[in-house]
């Protein structure tokens, strides 16, 4: 078990998932349709049809961080309350 910093995490999911050749990873930043030029934006409130779009990799890994770091949050709240009503449990 080792306690790491989001920036920290996020450099090793960088370097667990990029250019690995990992093709599920890799194909969420490809638009599943081929044109020229390779990159077509679209938006969500537009019409536009979702094979024209991908994923941004590196927004994908740093949300991926925000979670985690909400969830450590909700976990540590949820300890303090725990205890403060209960008391602290024996390690």
């Amino acid at each position: 078990m080792v306690n790491l910093g989001l920036c920290e995490i996020n450099k090793l999911l960088y370097d667990i998932l990029y250019e690995q050749n990992l093709e599920a990873f890799d194909l969420w930043n490809k638009t599943k349709i081929i044109r020229s030029p390779d990159v077509a934006f679209v938006s969500t409130y537009n019409s536009g049809n979702p094979d024209d779009d991908f994923i941004d990799l590196d927004a994908l890994l740093h949300n991926v961080c925000i979670s985690l770091r909400d969830k450590f949050r909700r976990d540590d709240k949820f300890d303090a309350d725990f205890e403060a009503q209960y008391g602290k449990l024996p390690s």
